[in-house]
């Protein structure tokens, strides 16, 4: 021990001085599992952003980056082809959807080795061991309770509604109507939560809870939007 060392030890010397912040590294995870046409997607992006501009809109308002994946892996180039991707609602294509359409035929046509309806594989994971929403939506749709899965899971049941939403997602079915027991909404409600979905999209619940003022829970609309992407997915 130093003599400066003895003098604070004794406490006849205070140290003073800031901690150094500890530095924390962020890495950006990769936007989908879904493979996608690169150069496609920032064709869409630049023209998501120009709308946004011109509206005075943050972009994800447009439409959220999963929809521009999704365009970029099916290159939809019809209206019923576009509302089957997420998050494109009859308001949203009414006032957005032929501008991205016209982008996607116009890529088409410049690559004539692509067409209309093309998927690009998603990316499979290697291990052999089925994902947990799967075997959740496998349970739900075999006819056990909700109560019977949360117990053999040992999951909470907001794990629960996030697994089945990447289930119904990714283009499965569920019956929803034991899903609902565990709202309090109304079918008036649950009309209008759906209508506001069909506008703003439902890749974020904040703008449609808002919208509501508040009224309708996280929760309740995290059901909702289960129940929203079970219903109009998907139509190809």
């Amino acid at each position: 021990v130093t003599n400066v060392g003895r003098e604070v030890l004794s406490g006849n010397t205070k140290v003073t001085g800031r901690l150094k912040p500890e530095e924390i590294k962020l890495t950006q995870k990769a936007l989908s599992e879904q493979s996608h046409d690169g150069k496609l997607f920032e064709l869409l992006r630049k023209k998501r952003k120009a709308i946004a501009d011109s509206m005075n809109l943050p972009p994800y308002v447009i439409f959220p980056d999963k929809a521009l994946i999704e365009m970029s892996a099916k290159y939809p180039s019809s209206q019923y082809e576009m509302m089957s991707i997420h998050g494109v609602g009859a308001v949203k294509f009414e006032k957005y959807g032929e501008h991205f359409i016209r982008v996607i035929k116009n890529y088409l046509f410049e690559n004539p080795g692509l067409k209309s309806g093309d998927i690009l594989p998603s990316r499979q994971k290697k291990s052999g061991k089925r994902v947990r929403h799967f075997v959740i939506g496998e349970q739900y749709n075999a006819g056990k309770s909700i109560d019977e899965i949360l117990t053999d899971l040992d999951i909470k049941q907001s794990t629960l509604i996030r697994h089945l939403l990447t289930y119904v997602s990714e283009g499965n079915r569920i019956d929803t109507k034991k899903l609902m027991l565990l709202t309090n909404l109304t079918p008036r409600q649950l009309k209008e939560i759906t209508k506001i979905f069909d506008e703003l999209g439902a890749e974020f619940l904040r703008p449609v809870f808002d919208r509501l003022n508040s009224e309708v829970s996280y929760d309740d609309l995290r059901v909702a939007r289960v129940y929203y992407i079970n219903g109009k997915k998907r139509i190809n």
